[in-house]
């Protein structure tokens, strides 16, 4: 399924699949964000719920593949523990 929950695959060669609430298309881009790959949202969007969600809603279908993309290649940075603390 298209953009749906990741396998992470660690530097250790553990696996990671992020599971729960369910997810939606910008999760990879929330979890780049606790990575620190990104800067937070919430400061960008000066605490706004409204213009956090505007802006997740920017994203094309190609942005958010190219975030999972970036996700998966930055779990294989991380050990599976060090990785697990980040989230």
């Amino acid at each position: 399924q298209p953009l749906a929950s990741p396998l992470l695959q660690t530097l250790d060669g553990r696996f990671m699949r992020l599971l729960g609430r369910g997810h939606q298309p910008h999760d990879a881009w929330v979890l780049l964000h606790a990575l620190k790959r990104r800067d937070s949202l919430a400061e960008q969007m000066g605490g706004s719920f409204e213009r956090m969600r505007s802006k997740l809603q920017t994203f094309t279908w190609e942005d958010l593949q190219k975030h999972q993309d970036e996700l998966l290649a930055c779990a294989r940075e991380w050990s599976f523990q060090d990785l697990a603390k980040a989230f």
